[in-house]
């Protein structure tokens, strides 16, 4: 019999990651996912199953932005998961302050990274102009973060 037992309701990254680090803190626990996706099914609802796995740490919230930030650390080191982990950026364009929100939980949390929130005009600018001709309609700011 199983030591303790757990279900986890989602078998997206987070869930996948509980399950993960409960196999590892207790291999003789019963761990059962529940998705809402048929395995077998020729499309998936969550982003997170795709073969191109995005692993990004830019959160407003505090806790996920914390908590993904852990997980980029681990998919660096750990042997199992750094050949195949690659950070190549991204450009948002945000209509709020989220972009500002991001850059100030990165702060907060003691953590490094080359990541800003740009001005449209300097945004546009960026990246040898590829983006100048862009629809910055309702956009605020632009986030970009080079390590995420």
């Amino acid at each position: 019999m199983a030591d303790k037992s757990y279900i986890i309701v989602g078998a997206g990254v987070f869930g996948v990651s509980t399950a993960y680090h409960l196999i590892k803190k207790y291999p003789n626990a019963d761990i059962t996912i529940v998705d809402r996706d048929a395995f077998d099914q020729d499309t998936r609802v969550a982003a997170s199953w795709d073969w191109n796995k995005v692993v990004r740490a830019d959160y407003d919230d505090i806790v996920y932005c914390k908590m993904a930030i852990e997980a980029q650390d681990m998919f660096k080191t750990d042997n199992l998961w750094k050949p195949y982990f690659y950070q190549t950026g991204i450009y948002w364009m945000c209509r709020s302050d989220y972009a500002q929100e991001v850059v100030d939980n990165y702060k907060k949390l003691g953590r490094a990274a080359d990541l800003k929130a740009v001005p449209i005009d300097e945004a546009r600018k960026m990246y040898g102009g590829l983006f100048e001709d862009a629809d910055y309609t309702g956009v605020k700011e632009v986030l970009v973060n080079k390590t995420s």
